[in-house]
């Protein structure tokens, strides 16, 4: 992902750099001739995206956010934007880890911290980790379905979209809940505690569908192997019924774990089920 983000930067960085200098050899060499309005026009364009841009790089290579702002609006002053460059660009990222505070024995993730895309994956990569109810998303039965074809498709949030390329069912879930915690930054108590009794609404769903299956061909959970107990099932539609929602169900319920979680540091209290 860094690879892309590096990609990225360097296409937007070149476009917003190169032609402004090739127009003014241009203009100087009576080649082009340029208004003074078009020109000012083209200056503004390229200093405020060369900020924004130097901002969104910084945060995403894992600089802080105030270094990030500071190294965006130093663009302004002359030589800034390519010793900026040089210095985003020169930074290794492979190498560091990103600190997250711990509360509980568990990592936090405050409001402000949403807005780096790095430390919020850490974040859910950690409950992948080490949360039993998180991890069902990097067990074995789970990743089998998922890179046998079938993407997962939860009613609510954000789904990654269904073209682009995932290793495995780990590198889609840390995705998908990094965007739907940046959609849930700004949000009430009441609307987060609305979107995770959705959540709990969809999940009660996939674990009836699942669970009636279960049933009716009599797999064994206590000694799952998923090879073998989905021969239990025949092929066609309740075979396909049954991965949907057995995988459908563990993205569900590790990402209502992680929430609740987050919930519970947001704002104080613990996440409670409705009672039906």
């Amino acid at each position: 992902m860094q690879n892309n983000f590096r990609k990225t930067y360097i296409t937007w960085f070149l476009i917003l750099v190169l032609p402004p200098i090739l127009l003014r050899l241009g203009t100087a060499s009576g080649n082009i001739a340029l208004s003074e309005d078009f020109a000012a026009l083209l200056t503004i364009i390229t200093k405020v995206g060369v900020i924004i841009l130097t901002i969104w790089y910084g945060l995403k290579v894992g600089i802080k956010n105030v270094w990030a702002w500071i190294l965006g609006f130093a663009t302004l002053l002359p030589l800034m934007v390519w010793i900026s460059a040089a210095i985003l660009l020169t930074r290794k990222t492979g190498s560091q880890t990103t600190s997250l505070k711990t509360s509980g024995g568990r990592p936090v993730l405050s409001r402000e911290e949403t807005f780096d895309e790095n430390k919020t994956s850490e974040f859910v990569k950690w409950f992948i980790k080490n949360e039993p109810f998180a991890n069902a998303i990097s067990n074995r039965s789970s990743n089998i379905i998922f890179e046998s074809g079938n993407t997962p498709s939860v009613p609510l949030g954000y789904n990654p979209p269904k073209d682009k390329k995932f290793d495995n069912l780990s590198d889609w879930f840390v995705v998908k809940l990094t965007q739907d915690i940046k959609k849930l930054k700004a949000a009430s108590k009441d609307d987060f505690k609305n979107f995770l009794d959705k959540f709990g609404e969809a999940g009660n769903k996939t674990l009836i569908t699942a669970g009636e299956l279960a049933v009716k061909y009599n797999l064994n959970f206590d000694k799952f192997v998923y090879e073998n107990e989905i021969q239990k099932i025949p092929a066609g539609k309740e075979r396909d019924l049954f991965k949907k929602n057995f995988l459908d169900d563990n993205v569900i319920g590790a990402e209502q774990r992680i929430l609740g979680w987050l919930y519970h540091e947001w704002f104080g209290d613990w996440y409670k089920i409705p009672e039906r």
